[in-house]
């Protein structure tokens, strides 16, 4: 089975969904820092904070060499990235997407970096070095607390976007 199946790009989100990936979008880019979780060889999730890199309306995680999460991702492309839980209150919601990483060729890597000023990985400083993953979307959701109750969107290739309450 393609791992691809089933997913989407975050262009696809946007025109599909576009209210959401705004608001998703906005809280990707209100802090640096996010949580990115991945799957360990025994199948145990391991959970790492990352930052995220935006190449036109792609979304793209990268990892610094030699880093677990890049071994992590290069196995099993499977992955999770939340929006960092930095503020006390999150007015719009926390944002949550379930994700396939699609690892780029170094020349590819080295000319989104060369685009976009960055590496992905928070180190700014120098020549690219380490692995650049575009992230291929397989459902974003947001929740947040609204008086008594939670309030959801959630967002699939299949299912389009959804709107769920729960108290």
């Amino acid at each position: 089975m393609d791992p691809l199946d089933g997913t989407a790009s975050w262009s696809d989100f946007a025109r599909s969904a576009p209210g959401l990936a705004a608001v998703v979008r906005a809280r990707l880019e209100s802090a640096e820092h996010h949580v990115l979780a991945t799957l360990r060889a025994d199948g145990s999730p391991r959970v790492n904070g990352t930052n995220v890199l935006w190449d036109g309306d792609d979304l793209m995680v990268g990892c610094m060499p030699g880093t677990r999460r890049a071994a992590d991702l290069g196995r099993d492309p499977r992955c999770a990235l939340h929006t960092a839980p930095d503020l006390p209150t999150l007015p719009e919601g926390d944002a949550r997407l379930e994700c396939v990483a699609v690892q780029c060729s170094a020349d590819d890597a080295a000319a989104v970096l060369a685009r976009t000023g960055g590496d992905g990985s928070g180190q700014d400083d120098g020549a690219p070095e380490g692995d650049l993953f575009a992230l291929r979307l397989r459902s974003v959701s947001t929740v947040k607390v609204v008086d008594e109750h939670l309030e959801l969107q959630v967002w699939t290739p299949t299912t389009g976007l959804r709107h769920v309450e729960r108290s």
